[in-house]
C-alpha cells in the first residue's frame, strides 16, 4: 500500500438533500465540429445540482472553437500558446474554485465522453460515498470500445502500475472523464505538462482521498482530429514514465531511492565478500583483481543514492506542509467566493444582469459582476457589465488569460 499523508479534513463535502454547484471544465484544441454538441448535451436538470456552469479552456484554437462554445452557452476562457494539456486542466480546476464550484467535472472536447453522462458520473459524489470519480472503459465488458492492439495494452500496462504503486484495483487509470469534490479539488496538486490523468490519481489516493470507478460507454477512437496526449505512442509513454517517476519519487521516497541504492549495495556487498573470501584461500585476487574496484564503485554509488533518499524524504515532509497550505488558501478563497455569490443572489441591486447563458428552457442564475476581479494576477479578464450582458443575448462570455 502507498504511504499516504492524511490531512485533517477542515471542510466536507456537503451532506445529502443540499443544493450544490456544478462546474464542468472541457479542454478544446480546434474541436470545432465536437464541441457545440459536447456543452450543449451537458444536463442542466440533476437532481440535487441547483447550479450548472460550462467552462470551455480553448488553449490556442485557430479554427471557431471558441466562437460555437460560447454559442452553446459556455464561458469561453482563451489561453495564449499552447500550453500543453496539464497546465489547462490546473487552469480549469482554479476557475471551478474560484467559481465557488461544489463539484467539477472534466471532460474532453473532441466527443469521445457523452456529456448526458455527467449525471452518473457525480452521483456516487452526491450521495457522499466518493471524493473522486473517474470513468472506466474497460470496468465492464458491453462497455469496452474499440482500440489499437498497442492503445489496449499500454492503458493495461500503466494501469498495472499506478494500482502497485497506489494499493488500488482500478480497471482504467488514463481516461479523461473524471468529477471532484471540494475537498479533492483542493487537495489536488498536479504538476504535469503533457497530461494529467494518472498524475492525479497517484496524488488523490497518497492523501487518502476515496476513489472510485463509473463504468461508462465511451467511443475508442476519436470522430475527428488526432489525439494531442497520444498521437505518438513513444512520446506518450516517455512522458508519462516521467511523470509516473516524479509522483512515486514525490510520494515514496524512501521506497524508491532506497530500493535503487540496495541495488548497488546488495551486489558490492555480495561481490566484496567473495573477494574476500577468495584471498583468504588463495592469498591472492586473480582471476578476480578487476571486480574490487568495481564493488567499491557501487557501494559508493548505493550510499549516494541513500543519502539522496533521505534528502528525498524531507522535501516530501516539506512537499506536505506546502501542500497544506495551498489546501487552506483554495478553501478561504472557496468561502469568500460562496458568501460573495449568496450576497449577490440575496441583493437586488440594478447592476445585476444574467451571468450564465442557460439552454432552453432553463432559468439564468443572476450575478453582480461590475467589477469582475481578475482570476490571477498575471490575468487579463475581460468581463464587464456591458459583455456580460451580451454574453445573455449571444450565449456565451469570453475571458483572456495571459
Amino acid at each position: 500500500m502507498v504511504r499516504t499523508r492524511r490531512a485533517w479534513r477542515l471542510t466536507r463535502a456537503p451532506p445529502v438533500g443540499v443544493d450544490l454547484k456544478l462546474i464542468v471544465t472541457i479542454p478544446a484544441l480546434n474541436e470545432e465540429k465536437t464541441i457545440g454538441r459536447v456543452v450543449g448535451e451537458i444536463p442542466r436538470d440533476i437532481p440535487g445540482i441547483s447550479w450548472t456552469e460550462v467552462i470551455v479552456l480553448n488553449d490556442g484554437s485557430t479554427d471557431r472553437t471558441a466562437e460555437l462554445a460560447a454559442a452553446a452557452g459556455a464561458t469561453v476562457v482563451t489561453l495564449r500558446g499552447r500550453r500543453g494539456l496539464g497546465p489547462v486542466f490546473r487552469t480549469g480546476m482554479m476557475h471551478a474554485i474560484r467559481g465557488g464550484a461544489d463539484i467539477i467535472v472534466n471532460v474532453d472536447g473532441d466527443g469521445q465522453f457523452d456529456s448526458r453522462d455527467v449525471a452518473k458520473l457525480i452521483q456516487p459524489i452526491i450521495k457522499g460515498k466518493a471524493d473522486f470519480v473517474t470513468c472506466s472503459r474497460f470496468g465492464d465488458p458491453d462497455y469496452q470500445p474499440r482500440m489499437t492492439p498497442e492503445k489496449y495494452w499500454g492503458n493495461k500496462v500503466v494501469t498495472w502500475m499506478i494500482n502497485r504503486l497506489c494499493g488500488l484495483t482500478l480497471t482504467d487509470v488514463s481516461c479523461g472523464f473524471r468529477a471532484y469534490n471540494r475537498e479533492a479539488a483542493y487537495r489536488l496538486a498536479q504538476f504535469g505538462r503533457w497530461t494529467y490523468v494518472e498524475e492525479c490519481i497517484v496524488d488523490l489516493a497518497s492523501k487518502g482521498m476515496r476513489i472510485q470507478e463509473m463504468p461508462l460507454r465511451v467511443r475508442g477512437e476519436r470522430e475527428f482530429g488526432k489525439s494531442r496526449v497520444a498521437a505518438s505512442v513513444i512520446q506518450y509513454g516517455t512522458n508519462l514514465v516521467q511523470i509516473v517517476f516524479r509522483a512515486a519519487r514525490d510520494i515514496r521516497p524512501m521506497q524508491i531511492f532506497g530500493l535503487l541504492s540496495a541495488l548497488f549495495v546488495v551486489p558490492a556487498v555480495l561481490a566484496g565478500a567473495f573477494i574476500g573470501l577468495w584471498f583468504l584461500r588463495s592469498g591472492n585476487l586473480y582471476p578476480f583483481d578487476a571486480v574490487l574496484p568495481l564493488s567499491a564503485a557501487a557501494l559508493v554509488a548505493g550510499f549516494v543514492l541513500f543519502l539522496m533518499a533521505l534528502i528525498a524524504e524531507m522535501v516530501s515532509v516539506h512537499r506536505g506542509l506546502s501542500e497544506e497550505l495551498l489546501y487552506l488558501a483554495r478553501q478561504r478563497l472557496y468561502a469568500r467566493r460562496r458568501a460573495a455569490g449568496a450576497m449577490a443572489i440575496t441583493r437586488n441591486a440594478p447592476n445585476q444582469v444574467a451571468w450564465q447563458a442557460s439552454a432552453p428552457g432553463v432559468q439564468s442564475a443572476s450575478h453582480d459582476v461590475a467589477p469582475v476581479r481578475s482570476l490571477n494576477p498575471r490575468s487579463t479578464v475581460v468581463a464587464t457589465e456591458a459583455t456580460a450582458t451580451s454574453a445573455m443575448h449571444h450565449g456565451g462570455l469570453h475571458l483572456t488569460e495571459g
